[in-house]
C-alpha cells in the first residue's frame, strides 16, 4: 500500500469535478461547426500532414473529419486562395484523388505538382499562425 505524505496533499489542489462527464451529447449539440470552421479543421489536418511529409487522399480526409470525399474540394478552395494571397506553398497540393494520385483539376494551380508538394513539405507551417474562420470567410465570398 502506498502512503502519501500529508504535506503533498496540501500542495496539490483538489481535482475539480467535471460536470459534463456523465452527460452525452451529439456532435451537433456539442460542437456546431460552420463551413469556415471546417476549413480551419482541414487546414490544420493538412499542416500536420505536411509536417510529416504525408499525402492525404480525399478518403483520408473523410475518415478524419467526416466530410464526404466529393465535398472536400469545397473546403480546399478557400485554403488554396489563402495560400495564393499570402504567397505560401500550395498546401492543397498534398490532398489528392485516390485513383489518380493528383489533386482535383480545380485545385491544380501548380504546373509541376511534385515540386509544389516538395515546397509544401519543407515549409515551416508551425512557425506561422493558423488562419481563423474569419480569414477563410474573406476568400469564400
Amino acid at each position: 500500500m502506498v502512503r502519501f505524505n500529508k504535506s503533498i496533499r496540501r500542495i496539490l489542489p483538489p481535482v475539480p469535478h467535471c460536470v459534463f462527464a456523465s452527460q452525452s451529447y451529439t456532435v451537433a449539440e456539442r460542437l456546431p461547426m460552420t463551413e469556415h470552421d471546417r476549413t480551419v479543421q482541414i487546414w490544420l489536418l493538412l499542416v500536420f500532414a505536411a509536417h510529416d511529409q504525408k499525402i492525404l487522399s480525399y478518403g483520408n480526409v473523410q475518415q478524419l473529419t467526416g466530410i464526404p470525399p466529393q465535398s472536400v474540394c469545397k473546403f480546399l478552395a478557400p485554403i488554396q486562395a489563402y495560400c495564393e494571397h499570402h504567397q505560401l506553398p500550395p498546401l492543397t497540393s498534398i490532398c489528392v484523388n485516390e485513383l489518380t494520385g493528383m489533386p482535383s483539376e480545380s485545385l491544380m494551380e501548380a504546373k509541376e505538382i511534385f515540386g509544389a508538394q516538395a515546397r509544401v513539405f519543407v515549409y515551416d507551417w508551425f512557425a506561422r499562425k493558423a488562419p481563423t474562420p474569419e480569414d477563410f470567410q474573406k476568400f469564400s465570398e
